[in-house]
């Protein structure tokens, strides 16, 4: 599976800018990830076409898309919980 280009929308991009830099961290270990393969850590669901997965112990929701050609991920959204 080749390597996917990613994306974030610029919600998710003024999301990411605000969180601290260990969450960010976490999340780049896990954007590296799924940029090789979108499908390993992530849960789809067929209804709105996304991907999900969380970070930081699961206080921090990632929701992503995939576009087979060119292989292109898209962070949606990254929602803090607590």
């Amino acid at each position: 599976m080749p390597r996917h280009t990613v994306r974030f929308l610029e919600y998710a991009r003024d999301q990411y800018a605000g969180l601290d830099a260990e969450t960010r961290d976490q999340i780049d270990q896990l954007i590296e990830c799924l940029a090789e393969n979108t499908r390993e850590c992530g849960t789809y669901d067929a209804c709105s076409d996304w991907w999900s997965t969380t970070v930081s112990s699961g206080r921090v929701l990632v929701t992503y898309t995939v576009v087979p050609s060119p292989p292109t991920m898209i962070v949606l959204r990254l929602l803090l919980f607590g």
